[in-house]
């Protein structure tokens, strides 16, 4: 009887761990074709279904902002252009770990391009003395920075990984960490960064290695 009723717990306990971890829905096999969109820009993403647990995507995203903004510097107004442009290829696996609808995903993307750039000019010359400096003389400021290169991705996807039917949305939330940037500068006139400055100005941008990824996609499954 013991015997019995433990064999029955068993086929139970086992029961539950199958149900939970396959989905008749997802077979191996399976294909999808995503159009993303979200903090990394817009891209496109393929999805293929490797075996019941596992999934695996292959994908690219492009992200071109630029603004351009008067800031108040060391007492002279300056014209600031911000722009930040991140070209990436991916691949992610993604793997169920609450029922249908949340899934760990771990992978990495190499970034062709992964830079901001801060270009800052006087908006006005000024006098130093008995000498009168125009814009042009003061010259423009260029600041890169660079993050291009192999990285890593953990994060989390939500809702279906494959449509039940045709269409679907999915959410992913995660991280890449993209390591410390390379910094250069250049100048056009009297503005510059000494090489005091410039070490400052690295160690300043060591904190900022993490992109945070909020990516809606809108897949179709086929």
């Amino acid at each position: 009887m013991k015997r019995n009723l433990l064999l029955l717990l068993m086929v139970s306990i086992g029961s539950i761990s199958y149900g939970q971890s396959w989905d008749p829905d997802i077979t191996e096999g399976q294909k999808s074709l995503s159009l993303q969109l979200g903090t990394q820009g817009i891209g496109l993403q393929f999805k293929y279904q490797l075996i019941n647990n596992l999934s695996a995507r292959a994908g690219f995203s492009i992200l071109p902002v630029e603004t351009d903004k008067v800031v108040q510097s060391f007492s002279n107004d300056t014209d600031d252009r911000l722009k930040a442009s991140f070209t990436n290829a991916h691949l992610l696996l993604d793997y169920p770990i609450i029922g249908k609808s949340v899934r760990l995903v771990l992978g990495g993307a190499y970034f062709f391009k992964a830079e901001g750039t801060i270009e800052s000019k006087a908006v006005e010359g000024f006098k130093l003395g008995d000498r009168q400096f125009t814009a042009e003389e003061i010259g423009m400021l260029v600041i890169r920075s660079d993050w291009k290169g192999l990285r890593p991705y953990g994060g989390l996807a939500f809702f279906r990984d494959f449509p039940k039917n045709k269409i679907n949305v999915s959410l992913d939330l995660g991280l890449y960490n993209l390591g410390a940037p390379e910094v250069s500068t250049s100048s056009t006139g009297m503005l510059y960064l000494d090489e005091t400055n410039r070490q400052r100005l690295e160690d300043n941008l060591k904190d900022y290695k993490w992109l945070p990824i909020i990516q809606l996609g809108i897949n179709y499954k086929f």
